[in-house]
């Protein structure tokens, strides 16, 4: 049986595999024709970002037309074909494909895809660069020779979803009480706070919550707030000029050099590094 669209039959350009966990990490803007037919689908997660003209995404049953600004995110294994409309010439894209990590389920969950395994929204504005920015961090982390260029590239595909749910409002499977402590953290990544706290928010015991918050999340609650933390200070080192105990005390360290290593820690770099890195990348 044929799984596609009538309409997907123009011939594929090179499906390259993602080698996990290092995600492969793209983009073009020309006036060049772009298809890319695959009837299989790809064994990872492929996520763009339309920064130009007009793409055209088929599936079995239909098509849906993407504009700039645009975001589109296709499971493993989903059959698609995608590429400037008919009449169309010009169409500018910035992508990631990545092996997801298994504390990502939510994240990957969009309300109303327009077919299995493949969804679209528009962020705002606002948002839209915030996700452009973090995709643009994994694109120039992975093309890198840092040490812990794999992690880094990671965490910068995490934040681009973490900026695409913020828009999307997804609200996680799980417990309310856990869903409720981790948007406010996220929305006051400056105040402190530990398991303690977080259970006098979630009106629970500390052991109750913990339990719950792992449920939800699939991790424990201090290593996902690590993570939201250490996302919100890449994009700080990338994008301003604040020193770094500055940055630290923004996201939650009173203590500078406390944050300095819990950077490395989770990224491979100083932040003195990340910033000097990203700095070089962005002057190449």
């Amino acid at each position: 049986m044929n799984l596609l669209n009538p309409l997907m039959v123009r011939p594929a350009r090179r499906n390259d595999a993602c080698p996990a966990p290092t995600p492969v990490v793209g983009g073009f803007a020309d006036d060049g024709p772009r298809d890319s037919r695959r009837p299989y689908g790809i064994a990872d997660w492929l996520l763009w970002q339309n920064t130009a003209g007009t793409c055209v995404v088929r599936f079995a049953g239909g098509e849906v037309l993407t504009t700039a600004g645009d975001v589109v995110l296709i499971a493993p294994r989903t059959a698609h074909d995608y590429g400037t409309p008919a009449g169309a010439r010009r169409w500018g894209v910035r992508w990631v494909v990545f092996a997801a990590l298994p504390t990502w389920a939510d994240l990957l969950r969009w309300p109303t895809p327009v077919a299995p395994g493949i969804a679209t929204f528009k962020p705002s504005a606002a948002v839209g660069k915030r996700i452009a920015g973090a995709i643009d961090t994994a694109w120039q982390v992975a093309a890198g020779v840092v040490t812990g260029r794999e992690a880094l590239a990671l965490n910068a595909v995490e934040a681009a979803l973490l900026w695409c749910q913020s828009d999307l409002r997804v609200a996680p499977h799980g417990d309310a009480r856990a869903r409720l402590v981790a948007d406010t953290v996220s929305e006051h990544l400056a105040r402190p706070i530990g398991l303690a706290g977080a259970a006098r928010l979630a009106q629970l015991s500390p052991a109750q919550f913990a339990r719950c918050f792992r449920a939800t999340y699939g991790t424990s609650f201090a290593t996902w707030v690590e993570g939201r933390r250490m996302a919100r200070a890449q994009e700080l080192l990338r994008h301003s000029d604040q020193p770094i105990a500055a940055i630290a005390q923004a996201i939650g360290y009173l203590d500078p050099f406390h944050f300095s290593a819990c950077f490395r820690r989770r990224c491979g770099l100083s932040p003195r590094g990340f910033r000097q890195t990203a700095v070089d990348r962005d002057g190449a």
